[in-house]
């Protein structure tokens, strides 16, 4: 992850005689560029724990070394780095090398800066400003963002893709899949990706170092769309107005609200209870033009503007 190589081994916990490790003893770190190689540079030995609990087939103890990548080892950026460990005994013979692991030298970009999210009506909107990125003269070498979603406090540290974008310039990324009323928190990763041409295949990725994460709430604040298509026509068997309109597609509708304003042109609603489907019968008495509007109310409680007016005669 960015310049850093993180190797992590199983302790040794036989000798090749098959013979418990009484006295362990250090662990040599090798990395080289060439295959041929076996050891290349010594980078470094993990010591042995004195009076620490010895490594065992049932409880295998875990090793780790961190290497930290130069800029020289990034001038060939398609080449491989390969580790391996040498374990010693007390006496510092070995038995050979472990097993080889391969590392990409591809460069990574620094953490990003200034990431904000902000929560909208549609979602959360993750914004990277434009950061300084060098560009890379082959072409197969390409850099991401890859923007992370998390619950807050953590759940059991599962994190949610949201997206991925290049690297070029302003970047914003919209992530639709949230809850109201969480919690969440959002991290930006760069991604460097080696791509063959001309498909653009992906081969390989390396991950650099990730910004600090972003915490939104997603308070839900936002009312729905106002209803459309609001229409109003006089029944004089049953001396009722009928009110009709197109039903409200928010996906948190909880439902409507009905206002009538009369000859003083102050509008009062009309239902005590949300009404649930686009229609609503309203008994007059009195003739007269009655004017209404409707709004639309979430389940947060959240009510939208009005509609455009309606407006029907009672005859005498």
């Amino acid at each position: 992850m960015g310049e850093k190589v993180t190797l992590t081994w199983t302790v040794p916990y036989e000798t090749t005689d098959r013979e418990t490790i009484r006295k362990p003893g250090a662990m040599r770190v090798c990395r080289t560029l060439t295959a041929q190689d076996e050891c290349g540079k010594a980078l470094g030995e993990v010591p042995a724990k004195e009076g620490a609990e010895t490594s065992s087939e049932e409880h295998p103890l875990v090793a780790t070394f961190t290497d930290t990548l130069t800029p020289k080892l990034h001038e060939k950026p398609l080449a491989q780095a390969i580790y391996t460990i040498e374990a010693l005994n007390e006496s510092g013979k070995s038995a050979g090398f472990g097993n080889r692991v391969d590392v990409p030298l591809v460069p990574t970009t620094a953490a990003q800066h200034a990431v904000t999210a902000t929560v909208e009506a549609d979602g959360v909107h993750i914004h990277v400003p434009p950061q300084a990125i060098q560009s890379e003269p082959d072409g197969r070498i390409q850099y991401w963002y890859q923007i992370m979603r998390t619950n807050v406090p953590a759940r059991n540290g599962a994190a949610d893709l949201v997206g991925e974008a290049p690297a070029v310039g302003e970047v914003n990324v919209l992530d639709k899949n949230i809850e109201w009323e969480k919690q969440y928190a959002y991290t930006v990763t760069p991604i460097t990706w080696v791509e063959t041409q001309p498909n653009g295949k992906r081969l390989y990725s390396v991950p650099g170092e990730s910004a600090p994460p972003v915490e939104v709430a997603t308070h839900d604040v936002f009312p729905p769309a106002f209803p459309t298509g609001l229409q109003a026509v006089y029944t004089g068997e049953q001396k009722t107005i009928d009110l009709t309109w197109a039903p409200n597609t928010d996906l948190d509708l909880a439902g409507y609200n009905v206002y009538r304003s009369g000859g003083n042109g102050t509008a009062q609603k009309i239902n005590t209870e949300l009404v649930k489907t686009p229609t609503y019968r309203d008994p007059v008495s009195a003739a007269g033009e009655y004017t209404y509007a409707v709004t639309a109310v979430d389940l947060r409680g959240n009510e939208s503007a009005k509609s455009a007016p309606a407006s029907e005669k009672a005859p005498e």
